[in-house]
């Protein structure tokens, strides 16, 4: 959310840097938000928001859990264009000169991961669940590459996978949505739990 007045105070500051948190895209992103709490459209209106500013510099950061990694490939493509179409976020150098504004970085995003709690971490799926995502994932990013070779693990927590099930569960019943309509990856894993 971007609060109007924010166009009022910012230009009094030297240098604004702001990280913008993304986890996914499409319909996937607003349930990793909180349901119908946020969606994608409205962040990407805001990051046009945001280029207004010739003070901003600012960057975008991910954090790979399991509910996002069968979406990184989108979350790649959808990154490298946002980046590429605001000026503001051409590199992912916070500490960038206003003569480096223009240069652009190719996003070296995927080295933050979720590791607790410890049910959302993606080397606690069982071997036939990061075969899909293995799958999912078929252009060749180099942002890809450290995930492809942890995902290869045949090692998983099974009391971890199970614990996710329901906490996704009960995280659904909370919020009135639906897991496998934004993980369609996952149907066959969530059949007959409630």
């Amino acid at each position: 959310k971007t609060p109007d007045r924010l166009k009022d105070l910012w230009p009094h500051f030297k240098r604004v840097v702001l990280n913008v948190s993304v986890e996914a895209t499409g319909d996937l992103y607003g349930y990793i938000r909180g349901g119908n709490i946020q969606n994608i459209t409205e962040l990407e209106n805001n990051i046009k928001w945001f280029d207004q500013f010739d003070n901003l510099k600012g960057q975008f950061t991910h954090c790979v859990s399991i509910y996002n990694v069968f979406d990184l490939q989108n979350l790649a493509e959808w990154t490298h264009e946002q980046t590429i179409n605001a000026k503001n976020f051409r590199t992912l150098d916070p500490n960038r000169t206003s003569e480096s504004l223009g240069d652009y970085v190719e996003p070296t995003q995927f080295d933050s991961f979720v590791v607790t709690p410890t049910y959302l971490d993606i080397n606690n799926m069982p071997p036939h669940v990061k075969k899909i995502a293995l799958q999912k994932w078929t252009k060749d990013y180099p942002i890809l590459r450290k995930l492809r070779k942890q995902l290869s693990n045949e090692k998983y927590d099974k009391e971890q996978w199970e614990l996710f099930k329901k906490f996704t569960i009960e995280l659904d019943k909370m919020r009135n949505t639906d897991v496998k309509k934004v993980l369609p990856e996952l149907v066959g894993e969530f059949n007959g739990i409630s």
